[in-house]
């Protein structure tokens, strides 16, 4: 059995690197598949904000 989730997260390092590895990856995809991540973070920022206006951030109140 592992432990994984059952210990607190402690910031590494190598978080930093990891996370602009994610990220640059997410440009990338983004730029070959022509999509505005300004427009596609306001979509989902409007995708919550209804959700939460249902009672939770879940897409069980899609």
């Amino acid at each position: 059995m592992s432990d994984y989730g059952r210990k607190p997260a402690k910031y590494r390092e190598e978080i930093k690197s990891e996370l602009g590895d994610v990220l640059y990856t997410l440009i990338a995809l983004a730029n070959t598949f022509d999509i505005d991540l300004e427009d596609a973070l306001q979509q989902v920022l409007n995708k919550y904000e209804k959700r939460l206006k249902k009672g939770s951030a879940g897409s069980e109140n899609d």
